[in-house]
């Protein structure tokens, strides 16, 4: 019996396939073992987080090893990039710094220097603007003066500015002309208003000028309300007297006659043989010593006292 048969094929030998992963990346360095794409997004953001922590590009050059390979290298760069973004200044910040920086360096400039503050309660020299002054129509040329005198210092003391500014004041009231249209206690306040804001450049007014200022507004706006209901046919030159006759008791009685009432309290004070400390000049302490002297040389000759005279720069007013 004859069949034909065909020759069998040899068996293979049964040899393990091998798994391949989906999306797995092959690295020569590790021995051609994959990394999973789990894996490298893992080392990915591992590598972002230390670029971050580190602050700059290094961090992220750092963190590419660490990936594991090639795809690892490629996150390391990408995390390298993110943090340069992230952690690098950009231009928005960098300007804000600069601006920082030159705040700071103009505020350290501004600030006054230990000199400066340890001299600051000198006076210092003040330009009156008397050219402008002059030129313009709103300053009496007797306030200019004034302005000038103050400003250079030969008008000095308390009461010899008080009493120069309302004999300046006395003839601005003299001289002045109300408009037709105006009322004359308003527009006098008005008129006054620039002499007095120039004044101030020339020197701060002190204690004794403030009052006298209000004091003489004050005194026009009575005056005017008086007239005001008791009209007349000369109102303005009967306004301008009474104002006038305002002034010239102000001065007598509350600069003049409260000078010596000040120098008689101070005379009953000083006793034979005491000693007495000034400082600087005042008309009125000096007048109490120069009488207080006097009466005790003719009450009994050989009775003094003394003075100690304290002064200082730049006035030295005391010598």
């Amino acid at each position: 019996m004859s069949a034909n048969t065909s020759p069998k094929k040899a068996a293979a030998p049964n040899l393990p396939k091998e798994k391949k992963d989906k999306g797995a990346a092959v690295d020569p360095a590790t021995g051609g073992k994959g990394v999973s794409a789990k894996e490298a997004k893992k080392a990915k953001r591992a590598a972002a987080v230390a670029a971050r922590a580190a602050g700059g590009p290094e961090g992220g050059a750092a963190g590419a090893p660490a990936a594991g390979g090639a795809t690892g290298g490629a996150a390391g760069g990408a995390g390298a990039a993110a943090a340069a973004a992230i952690g690098g200044p950009s231009r928005h910040r960098r300007a804000v710094a600069a601006e920082k920086e030159h705040a700071q360096a103009q505020a350290a400039a501004a600030q006054p220097s230990a000199a400066h503050l340890f001299f600051s309660h000198l006076p210092e020299h003040r330009d009156p603007g008397t050219p402008a002054a002059l030129t313009s129509e709103k300053i009496h040329p007797v306030v200019v003066r004034l302005g000038v005198l103050i400003a250079s210092g030969t008008l000095r003391g308390a009461s010899a500015r008080t009493i120069g500014l309302l004999e300046a004041f006395r003839e601005v009231v003299r001289d002045y002309e109300c408009p037709d249209t105006a009322v004359f206690w308003k527009d006098l306040s008005s008129h006054i208003s620039p002499m007095i804001a120039y004044l101030e450049t020339c020197r701060p007014k002190g204690v004794g000028v403030g009052n006298a200022i209000r004091w003489f507004k004050g005194e026009i706006t009575r005056v005017g309300a008086k007239y005001e209901s008791h009209p007349s046919a000369n109102a303005e030159e009967s306004q301008k007297a009474e104002l006038i006759a305002a002034i010239d008791g102000y001065i007598q009685d509350r600069i003049v006659v409260a000078g010596q009432v000040i120098a008689d309290n101070i005379q009953e004070k000083i006793k034979p043989g005491a000693t007495v400390a000034v400082y600087a000049r005042s008309s009125v302490v000096e007048r109490a010593l120069l009488e207080a002297y006097a009466g005790m040389q003719a009450r009994n000759p050989p009775q003094s006292f003394s003075v100690n005279v304290i002064d200082s720069r730049p006035l030295e007013e005391g010598e």
